[in-house]
């Protein structure tokens, strides 16, 4: 696997002229030492080994006989095969982290110095992509361009674009060290007059001074201020619209501040160290040369990446992580982790996976429920990423002044859990369900379900993100486990005192050990139960999530409606689809019915999707009483056959086929078929 820079997103390699692309530093540690955290000196790549100095100030073309010791470090370990190597029963020493061309680090340093301890933790609670790039959620200022897996909208990856990139883009040229940048800065002769008009700030002297323009009562030092405090694309906007603005003139004050922090020329750090008469001057100056030095082009393009980590690192939660620690692989405790557990999870990753998408925990933590003191209040804390607001933490404010924490707890970022008026409820009660919203990188949304009853609001973005129901039907929930990365709760686990190290999945309501994609369904649903705990175990270990459609309604009350079945597929060898019409025109649908998205593999590409309808007189007392599968690669659903309780039958694909596998009846649970239920991709599971 190829090494890149977990800042900018190109690659370390040697063989090439450009020698910055090939000298790096690495964050990294030794073992499992993770508060011991350091920097190493420049290095480079020798025959696929990443050798540093250990020494930060040393290079690996150091001359002097006391360089110290260099070491070989691996670089952004995505699947911690070294886990075992690392066992304490062995004494291999190995060094192990994350790299940034020696050139990037400078930039970042120079934007501000980092903690070492929190830039690598924050590196450890990122995928790794299939290439070896380092997952922050963006694509690096246009140097990795992000895909899509076939028609699974959860599975993406990050792919280099350093090949596709024009030499005009910047990318292989280095951003630290650029010839002659002070002297040229000094020297350049400024701009011409036609220039200048192009490039100078407008000036809106057609517009009339409108009394409702409200900047025309501000003196002018006043509006001085607010333009300096602008950025300048706001300036641009703000002097279009206001002639009052228009008039200002801009002081040297305002030129400079472009070179400041937050400003565009921020990333011209050297103009902080020189002396110029006109700063108005220097900003044409350089806003000219950007245009054609693709050395600054490249270096804003990592500047900015730098500023966003900073900022990434400045909202790390700088607060304990509540609750008693249990032993882990990224974290030693003296407390292992004893109880029997019910978990909420999606795409949670081990150490010993590979971690190219999803989440992993570096932190467990363990609360104990008081059952006799019965909860008043409950608090969640978030923090924010560019994926958006995360849960971070819980509080549970309990009676007789208890109070229980769970994570991170940020008093500045808390909201309380509530409840509708419409769900009426005692001021104490007991938590007898929480259900949670899961993305792939953590849970963004949680609501909970008294004892008596009363369904609390969502708390958090919960629209369109998978849902988990976490209860235990048979007991109280006497204990709570999180698990952390960095920033955030990566999933949830309950224990109750009916609970015991040998349940399996099994031993829970389905409803309960499952993602599903738009809502929990309801409790009194039966679910046919054949392959279950293999497939349960799929659906948690598989990132996917469940799907169910009641064409029949919750309580069958819409199947005496249901005047046509159709079932869909695109060219991709099994089932995609199915579509169910009612005699008042509606429509309701389940997987997918439109066409595939470009660069999925398909098998056969029809001029029109492949559709099979089958007609039921609902109104008249026709039902479904028997489905019958075929399953093909991947155990996806290639055939369906379906029977109502008049003997009608529909085949899908119609003949003639050249399947001849044996058919997999589905077997009802009930006594009225209302529901399917599976993964709507590819229908890799398929019940009702």
């Amino acid at each position: 696997m190829r090494v890149y820079c977990v800042l900018c997103g190109s690659v370390v390699e040697t063989e090439t002229s450009d020698t910055w692309m090939g000298e790096f530093r690495a964050l990294y540690t030794e073992t499992n030492k993770y508060d011991q955290v350091r920097i190493s000196g420049v290095g480079t790549l020798d025959t696929n080994q990443t050798t540093v100095p250990a020494d930060p100030n040393r290079r690996y073309d150091d001359r002097s006989p006391d360089r110290g010791a260099i070491i070989d470090v691996k670089l952004c370990v995505s699947q911690h095969h070294h886990a075992e190597r690392m066992s304490p029963r062995e004494n291999n020493i190995a060094f192990w982290g994350f790299g940034f061309h020696a050139a990037c680090w400078d930039l970042l340093t120079t934007v501000r110095q980092p903690s070492f301890g929190d830039l690598f933790y924050t590196c450890l609670s990122m995928p790794v992509s299939s290439f070896g790039l380092l997952d922050w959620g963006h694509s690096y200022g246009g140097a990795a361009i992000r895909l899509t897996d076939g028609f699974s909208t959860f599975h993406t990856h990050l792919e280099s674009r350093m090949l596709q990139e024009p030499v005009s883009s910047g990318i292989r040229f280095d951003p630290m060290n650029i010839p002659g940048l002070c002297r040229l800065l000094e020297t350049l002769a400024p701009p011409s007059r036609q220039e200048r008009a192009h490039l100078t700030m407008p000036r809106n002297s057609r517009t009339r001074l409108a009394s409702s323009d409200l900047f025309n009562s501000l003196p002018a030092e006043i509006l001085c201020k607010i333009i300096i405090d602008l950025r300048s694309q706001d300036v641009h906007a703000l002097r279009l619209a206001s002639r009052a603005c228009a008039n200002v003139w801009l002081p040297e004050a305002f030129w400079a501040s472009r070179f400041l922090e937050d400003g565009e020329y921020h990333h011209i750090f050297e103009a902080q160290h020189i002396n110029f008469k006109s700063w108005e001057q220097l900003h044409f100056t350089v806003r000219m040369v950007s245009q054609i030095c693709p050395n600054l082009k490249n270096r804003k393009r990592i500047w900015e990446l730098a500023t966003r980590l900073h900022d990434q690192l400045a909202d790390m939660p700088h607060v304990p992580c509540m609750g008693r620690p249990l032993h882990g692989y990224f974290e030693r405790a003296d407390e292992r982790d004893k109880l029997p557990w019910l978990t909420a999870s999606r795409g949670l990753r081990g150490p010993g996976e590979p971690f190219q998408d999803g989440c992993r925990a570096l932190r467990s933590r363990k609360v104990h429920i008081q059952t006799r003191s019965r909860v008043t209040k409950v608090f969640v804390s978030f923090c924010r990423l560019l994926g958006g607001d995360f849960i971070c933490g819980l509080r549970f404010e309990q009676e007789y002044g208890q109070n229980t924490s769970l994570g991170y707890i940020r008093a500045d970022r808390e909201v309380p859990i509530t409840f509708p008026a419409s769900q009426p409820r005692e001021s104490a009660f007991t938590i007898s369900e929480f259900q949670l919203a899961l993305h792939l990188e953590g849970v963004k949304a949680i609501s909970v379900l008294t004892d008596d009853g009363a369904s609390s609001s969502w708390v958090g973005d919960h629209e369109g993100i998978p849902k988990w129901c976490l209860a235990d039907v048979r007991g109280i929930i006497s204990a709570l486990k999180g698990e952390f990365d960095a920033f955030k709760l990566l999933s949830l686990s309950i224990s109750t005192h009916a609970m015991s190290r040998g349940d399996t999945v099994g031993d829970f309501p389905f409803r309960n050990i499952c993602n599903w994609s738009h809502s929990v369904p309801p409790k009194h649903f039966l679910f046919s139960r054949a392959d279950y705990e293999d497939e349960s175990i799929m659906y948690m270990e598989s990132c996917k999530h469940l799907s169910a459609i009641t064409f029949g309604g919750s309580d069958g009350q819409d199947l005496s409606k249901l005047v046509e079945i159709a079932m869909c597929s695109f060219g991709v060898g099994s089932v995609t689809g199915f579509e169910f019409v009612y005699n008042d025109s509606s429509r309701r649908s389940f997987g997918r019915l439109e066409p595939l998205p470009l660069g999925f593999n398909l098998q056969q590409i029809p001029s029109e999707p492949e559709r099979v309808v089958l007609s039921i007189d609902g109104p008249g007392g026709e039902r479904i009483d028997n489905i019958q599968i075929q399953r093909g690669v991947a155990v996806k659903v290639n055939r369906c056959r379906m029977r109502t309780n008049r003997g009608k039958v529909v085949l899908f694909p119609p003949p003639p086929s050249t399947h001849a596998d044996s058919w997999e009846p589905i077997e009802s649970p009930g006594r009225v078929i209302t529901g399917f239920y599976g993964t709507e991709v590819s229908f890799l599971a398929f019940k009702i």
